[in-house]
Order: C-alpha cells, then structure tokens, then sequence
C-alpha cells in the first residue's frame, strides 16, 4: 500500500486531522518501528473495516484502542449511590485528533446533580441523618475535566495498540468525592475477530497527586461485542452489542471497597447521517456496592 499523505509543519497537520476530508481511501498501516519516524506528519484518516466487516466505533464502558473524530453528549444515572438516593451526571467529550500519532481526547463534565447532607437540619444533637428526610439536600455541581493526550502505537486492518495519559484535574467538588488530580497511564488495543466480532481491552494504573482520599488503582477492562448489522439494512444500522468487564484493584489499602469490578452490557445503532445512540446498563458485582446499577445514554456525532 502506498504511503500516507505527508504534510508540512504541526499547526497544518493538526488543522487537516481536525477539519480535513479524513477518507478512508488514504488509510495506511502503522508500525511499532516507524513509530518516531511515521504518522506525526500524516494527517488522520478513518480506519477502515475489519476483514470480517466490524467497525473502529466507540463504546459505553469500553476501553478504545482507536482513534475516533467525534463529540459525544453523555447522561449517566446512578441508582442509589453510596446508600443515599440517586445521582445524575452530564458529560461532554471531544476526540481531537491532531495526526495519525496523536489524539486529545478531552472530558468535560457539565453537571453533578446528586444528594449531600443537610448540615443544619443533622445538627442539635440528632441522630444520623434519614433518607428521604430534610436532612439531605440536592445540589448541583462540576466533576473533575479531564484531558488525555493518546499517541497509536501501531495499527493495521485488525488490530491497533496505542497508549494514553489520562489528566484528571481538580475542577470538582468536594461534595461530590471531587477536587483530586490524577495521572492515568495506560495500554489499550482494538483487535477485529472473525463473524464481525471484536475484542477490546487496556490496562495502567491510577495515581493520585493530591491527599483528597484517592487511592492508587490498578485498572484493567475487556470487553466483547459483535456487529449484528452493517450498512445494508432498512432500520439499526451498524446495530451492535457488546458486554464490558471492568475492575478497579486498590494498591494502597485494603478492606471494604477496596476493590470495584463492573459489567455493562452495551447497544448502539445509528440514527443519522454520522450520528450514533447507545445505551447501557452498568452492574456492579463486588460488595460492599456503592450503587444498585447505572445507564448510559449517549449521543455520537461524527465530523
């Protein structure tokens, strides 16, 4: 295949990634030993298909693997959180890439609409404070934004490998279990199996930098879904399913909660022109629970 279009200067690169036609047809593999001498200068392109037909597309709880040109609009409900009643959260990420090399994924969370204590009406002497009573209060807040620079270490028709740094900054609230900063390093990968199948998966550490109660994590996910359609149907189109695994292992502590591990089985069909829905329904499986379940609801819009 021939080589990739090559362009001159940072700022150029960047501005096609972003804006440019991103075809398919100008899709080159990428290799573990070009990876300081190719792809920096090459503008992004959408990767094409799998050889059994699955598609590099985002999904709830899924670890990615790939590079994706696109915003989505997130609702996450949370269905008695922490014992207290149920929380609600809005969020919105962008996927900038800047080369085939180098993405920004960038998270920002627009609301954090969930229960805190009501300090004036616990106060006096009472007992702990009771659920559904006064003594608890709705407040609206932030969540922590966070930015994450990947960089595709490698990528061919099956299967791609890249890593990323995951930013969490303290722009949250204290209320809300917010306000902490993190650095996330991990390894993630993309593999197209055999039936439309794929699966997905990564792996790294969480390390805090600031004394807010976090503690160090080691986080793995794998996740295995199947494209039940393509293209060539009337109605759900590009329909796929999938069930995600994840697991949080506490490397600084022990004890209750120490250790949180997840499933989420996924939906996702396209709606419009470059336009996506998924849904999901998360299940937490190690006690003691923080939560009964979570759902997703998302919006995709490719550009």
């Amino acid at each position: 295949m021939a080589p990739g279009r090559v362009t001159e200067g940072f700022f150029y690169t960047a501005f096609e990634s972003l804006f440019g036609e991103a075809s398919t047809s100008g899709w080159t593999p990428l290799s573990f030993y070009t990876l300081f001498s190719e792809g920096w200068n090459q503008p992004f392109v959408f990767s094409p298909a799998s050889d059994s037909g699955a598609l590099r597309q985002e999904w709830i709880n899924a670890a990615n693997g790939v590079f994706y040109r696109q915003w989505v609009l997130d609702y996450n409900y949370r269905d008695r959180t922490t014992g207290f009643r149920n929380r609600d959260l809005g969020t919105f990420t962008i996927f900038a890439p800047l080369s085939r090399r180098l993405e920004l994924n960038i998270s920002i969370p627009f609301v954090d609409y969930h229960p805190v204590e009501n300090s004036k009406a616990s106060s006096g002497g009472r007992s702990a404070p009771r659920l559904g009573s006064a003594s608890y209060l709705y407040r609206t807040t932030v969540d922590d934004l966070t930015i994450t620079p990947q960089v595709m270490l490698s990528e061919s028709r099956n299967t791609s490998i890249m890593s990323l740094l995951a930013i969490r900054t303290p722009t949250g609230s204290l209320s809300a279990g917010d306000g902490g900063t993190t650095l996330g390093p991990q390894i993630q990968f993309w593999q197209g199996l055999p039936g439309r199948c794929v699966i997905r998966g990564g792996a790294g550490p969480t390390i805090p930098l600031t004394s807010t109660g976090l503690h160090t994590t080691f986080d793995t996910n794998l996740t295995l879904g199947r494209f039940l359609t393509l293209d060539d149907v009337r109605y759900f189109k590009e329909l796929t399913v999938w069930i995600a695994a994840n697991n949080s292992a506490a490397m600084d502590h022990s004890g209750a909660a120490a250790d949180t591990m997840t499933i989420l089985p996924g939906i996702r069909f396209r709606i419009a022109k470059q336009t996506w829905f998924l849904y999901g329904v998360e299940v937490p499986l190690v006690a003691p629970r923080s939560e009964d379940y979570g759902m997703y609801f998302r919006l995709v819009r490719r550009w």
